[in-house]
């Protein structure tokens, strides 16, 4: 009896253990999907300034011919 409660308690704790370690794991993966998310509109915003200054520019040659 004493053994039965013994391994049902440290069921409960490698269960305990797991969960803390899939939470632990969903979270950096979501923080580093998050960090590359931002990373991404980051570069996007950058190219976005770079064709509007393309654009002007090609404007302003336009314009001058």
């Amino acid at each position: 009896e004493a053994l039965k409660h013994f391994e049902e308690r440290e069921k409960k704790e490698r269960r305990r253990i797991i969960a803390e370690v899939q939470g632990i794991v969903n979270k950096t993966i979501s923080e580093q999907v998050d960090q590359k998310m931002n990373l991404m509109n980051e570069e996007m915003n950058q190219m976005r300034l770079r064709m509007d200054t393309f654009e002007r520019e090609l404007i302003k040659q336009i314009s001058a011919i």
